[in-house]
């Protein structure tokens, strides 16, 4: 996580204190979170266990997604492997679409035009309340 975080600082420089990752099983939490077990952080800890049963199901095509095809522009691999975790934050109520969004544009670097994600979480919303 060092490396990433120095890898990615011109982008992210607070990756280390704000951002939870998950590569493989394991769950990388911000230096910030002081208790990880903290009501207010469930919804995190059941985003980033989307990842864990992502990598436990895929793990050559997670290796690939995170690896090979991490950053943008427009159509990364990023998107496929946070669009499952973003979704269900928007159906638990953590996040509405357009925020959902927004915190994919901005914090992994456009990884796909924003009228094609709100199109997809919104057929994927649509699609669950019927």
């Amino acid at each position: 996580m060092q490396v990433m975080a120095k890898l990615l600082y011109p982008f992210a420089p607070d990756f280390m204190t704000d951002w939870w990752t998950t590569v493989g099983t394991t769950i990388y939490y911000p230096t910030s979170v002081m208790d990880l077990d903290a009501d207010s952080l469930a919804g995190v800890r059941a985003h980033e266990m989307v990842h864990v049963e992502q990598w436990r199901a895929h793990p050559v095509c997670m290796v690939f997604l995170y690896l090979f095809l991490p950053l943008p522009v427009l159509f990364s691999g990023r998107w496929f492997i946070e669009r499952p975790a973003y979704l269900l934050d928007i159906l638990t109520g953590r996040y509405s679409v357009d925020r959902a969004v927004e915190t994919l544009w901005s914090n992994y670097l456009w990884p796909w035009p924003r009228f094609l994600m709100k199109c997809w979480f919104e057929d994927k919303t649509f699609r669950r309340m019927r």
